[in-house]
C-alpha cells in the first residue's frame, strides 16, 4: 500500500483529494487545522497542524509522520487567497501572511522531508494560472503562487530522486472561489467576470482528475509548472489502445485469470510498464539552429508561461512528438 501526504484537508480540494486517495487504496497522511468529521477510514491518518504557524510546523509534521520512511506522493495543497484589492492598498503584513502559508510553509515541509531522508517519489505543489497571469487585484495570491513555482523549480535541483511539479488544477468550487464569485466586483476586477463565466469543477471532479494526472506529470521536467487545462491526460495512442481493449473484452477475446497465473501476468505487465516509463522519461540533448529574432520571440512566450525558454521549447517539441499539436 502506497503512502501519500496531503496538506489542507479540512475542506475544498484537499478534503476531496483525501477521499479519492482512500478510494484508490492509498494510506493517507493528512494535515489541516481541523479534522474532517466525515472521513472515517482505517487508512486515514490525520494530524492537526496550522501550517501558517511556521514556528510549530516542524515539530507538528515530524510527529504526524512518525514511523513513515517512504511517500509515493506529497500534495502541497494548503493555501489561502487573501483579499482581492489593489496592490497599493495591500500591506506588506498581508502579503507576508499569504506567503507564509503558500510559500514558506512548503519550504519548511520540503526541508523536513530532506532532513528525515524520506524516500519521496513525487511532490505536487498546487499552483494556479494566477502565478503567470498578473490580473488586477490578485496581488498576494499571484506573488505567492509565482514564488511557489520557483521554489519547486529550485528544489528540483536539490531533490534529484524526487520529481516535483507546480500544478494548476483549474477552477474549483471552493470557499476561495465562492468569495470571488459572490463578493468581488467584476467591473473593478475583470478577471472575476472571466472566472464566473468559465467552467468550474466540483472538488470531487477536480480531485479525481488530479489523482489520474499524477503519473502523467513524470513526462514533464522536474520543477516544471503545468496547467492541467493545457495538458492531455491521455495521448491519442493511449486512447486508441483503450478503445481496442474495450472492443476485445466485449468480443470475449480475453479470459479472467486467477491465483499464480494472475500474479505471473501482473509481474510481467509491471516490468513492461516500468521499462516503458523509463524509456519515455529518458531525455537526450538536441542541438538546434534558430534565428536570433526567433529566440527573442520564444523567450517572450516562455516568460508569459513562467518557464525557461529551453523548457518551453522542450514542451512544444514533446507535444508535436505525441501529436498533441498537429504539424
Amino acid at each position: 500500500m502506497h503512502n501519500i501526504l496531503i496538506t489542507g484537508v479540512s475542506s475544498g480540494l484537499g478534503h476531496a483529494l483525501a477521499e479519492v486517495c482512500l478510494e484508490r487504496g492509498y494510506r493517507v497522511y493528512a494535515t489541516g487545522r481541523h479534522r474532517p468529521s466525515d472521513i472515517e477510514h482505517p487508512n486515514f491518518h490525520f494530524f492537526a497542524c496550522d501550517l501558517s504557524d511556521l514556528k510549530s510546523l516542524r515539530a507538528c509534521v515530524t510527529e504526524g509522520l512518525q514511523g513513515v520512511d517512504q511517500l509515493e506522493a506529497v500534495i502541497l495543497n494548503a493555501g489561502m487567497l487573501g483579499e482581492i484589492k489593489p496592490m497599493v492598498e495591500t500591506s506588506v503584513e498581508a502579503l507576508k501572511k499569504i506567503c507564509d502559508l503558500n510559500v514558506w510553509a512548503n519550504k519548511l515541509l520540503l526541508d523536513l522531508l530532506i532532513a528525515r531522508e524520506l524516500r519521496v517519489k513525487q511532490v505536487i505543489g498546487i499552483s494556479s494560472g494566477a502565478a503567470v497571469n498578473a490580473s488586477k487585484g490578485w496581488g498576494g495570491y499571484s506573488l505567492s503562487k509565482s514564488a511557489l513555482n520557483m521554489l519547486l523549480r529550485l528544489y528540483a535541483h536539490e531533490m534529484p530522486s524526487t520529481h516535483l511539479t507546480a500544478l494548476a488544477p483549474g477552477v474549483i468550487d471552493t470557499p476561495m472561489v465562492r468569495y470571488i464569485l459572490e463578493e468581488v466586483d467584476e467591473t473593478a476586477y475583470p478577471s472575476a467576470g472571466r472566472l464566473k463565466r468559465g467552467p468550474i469543477m466540483t472538488p470531487q471532479e477536480a480531485a479525481k482528475r488530479l489523482v489520474d494526472t499524477i503519473p502523467k506529470l513524470l513526462r514533464y521536467e522536474s520543477g516544471a509548472f503545468v496547467d492541467i487545462r493545457e495538458m492531455e491526460i491521455y495521448t491519442k495512442e493511449e486512447l486508441e489502445l483503450f478503445r481496442e481493449l474495450e472492443k476485445s473484452v466485449e468480443e470475449g477475446r480475453y479470459k479472467p485469470l486467477a491465483g499464480k497465473e494472475l500474479e505471473k501476468e501482473q509481474e510481467i505487465a509491471a516490468q513492461i510498464a516500468k521499462k516503458t516509463i523509463e524509456k519515455r522519461t529518458k531525455k537526450k540533448s538536441l542541438n538546434l539552429r534558430v534565428y536570433e529574432e526567433d529566440i527573442e520571440r520564444i523567450k517572450a512566450m516562455a516568460l508569459h508561461q513562467g518557464l525557461p525558454y529551453q523548457t518551453f521549447l522542450s514542451s512544444i517539441i514533446h507535444k508535436i512528438a505525441t501529436k498533441q499539436i498537429e504539424v
